[in-house]
């Protein structure tokens, strides 16, 4: 019977439920022997290959027991909070977060240490930000003064072998360790980046990267990109546009008439503005206002279409809500909030899209 089917997929579910909280036991038992197992002296005789690996294995067995963070970051996730720790001078301290509670206090400090001195042996840039990243993963968000050194050193040494958002990932993982790159080494990555064939997409969040770290790229860069965004200017999607505006903003660039003309030709198409959300579009239009472009008739109908899109579907939300009784008050609350800030957003893409 149907009873008898959902009482199985209940006990079914239990079991397995006790099966992964046994898994997890094992695994915290087995990092916790970390110190005991590979103490300082034993890391120490291994090669940069085989420490990364071991980071690498740590960090699978710790995805075990923590698996909502443990998801690889990219750029721009981390760019908010990597520009956070860079403002605030970062420390030459170590920065442990709360992940690294899962393993021996201090082992990966030790881990680092034993690092350190094999950066400058790595083959290519590729496996040289992955130790990097990995210890940021696992929580030492700094290793030390002594190994950034020798981490940009290598990174100068294999920068030949970076890709494009590779080198953007660098420059992001540095700042979340509060310790830029010397002026040398930036000028040197922006200088590779100018020959690499980079996606639209990492275009827009490189812009939004190097601007959020207050890097200004040169006009043989600027012109690159450029060329980029402008060819696929109609497949552009408008939180990369605003990213893209918003760097400008930063640098207070006013970018080439022929290629603002491009972008926002692009996002005229139908739909194209009413199906992101209103607080992009708003933020398109603010970043259009401070860099004093006047947008076209065009672009002017697709924003108003944009703007009584958002208030239709907030209104929508409203009705919706109140048709569902007093049995779902919480949900309620929360429609009505959603709908307080689309609307709110919707005015405010007209008070600056439209004045």
């Amino acid at each position: 019977s149907s009873y008898t089917a959902a009482v199985a997929v209940v006990k079914a579910d239990q079991a397995q439920q006790q099966q992964q909280q046994q898994m997890r036991q094992q695994v915290c038992r087995v990092l916790s022997k970390l110190h005991t197992v590979l103490p300082r002296l034993q890391l120490g005789m291994l090669s940069a290959k085989q420490l990364v690996q071991l980071l690498s294995d740590t960090n699978t067995l710790v995805a075990v027991v923590d698996s909502s963070s443990r998801a690889q970051p990219s750029a721009g996730m981390d760019l908010f909070e990597a520009v956070a720790v860079h403002k605030q001078g970062g420390s030459a301290a170590l920065q442990l977060s709360a992940s690294a509670a899962l393993l021996p206090p201090g082992w990966l400090s030790d881990l680092a240490e034993s690092l350190e001195p094999k950066l400058l042996l790595m083959p290519n840039g590729s496996m040289l930000l992955q130790s990097f990243r990995l210890l940021q993963d696992l929580g030492l968000q700094n290793p030390g003064d002594k190994y950034l050194s020798s981490f940009f050193k290598a990174a100068d040494a294999l920068l030949d072998t970076f890709s494009g958002s590779s080198c953007l990932e660098l420059l992001c993982s540095a700042a979340l360790a509060g310790r830029l790159p010397n002026q040398q080494l930036v000028t040197a990555i922006l200088q590779h980046l100018i020959p690499l064939q980079l996606a639209p997409a990492d275009v827009a969040a490189g812009l939004r990267v190097l601007a959020a770290l207050r890097i200004r790229p040169s006009s043989d860069l600027l012109v690159k990109w450029f060329s980029i965004t402008a060819a696929v200017a109609n497949k552009l999607q408008p939180q990369q546009v605003l990213q893209m505006l918003w760097a400008f903003c930063e640098w207070q660039l006013l970018p080439p008439t022929q290629w603002m003309h491009a972008i926002l030709k692009g996002l005229m198409g139908p739909g194209r503005l009413s199906s992101c959300s209103p607080a992009t579009v708003a933020g398109i239009c603010h970043c259009l206002w401070k860099l004093g472009v006047q947008p076209s008739l065009g672009f002017t109908a697709a924003i108003v279409e944009a703007a009584q899109h958002a208030i239709l579907t907030a209104a929508g939300r409203k009705d919706a809500v109140g048709g569902e009784g007093g049995s779902h008050h919480q949900q309620q609350q929360q429609q009505a909030a959603q709908n307080m800030d689309a609307t709110a957003n919707a005015c405010d893409l007209l008070n600056l899209g439209l004045t």
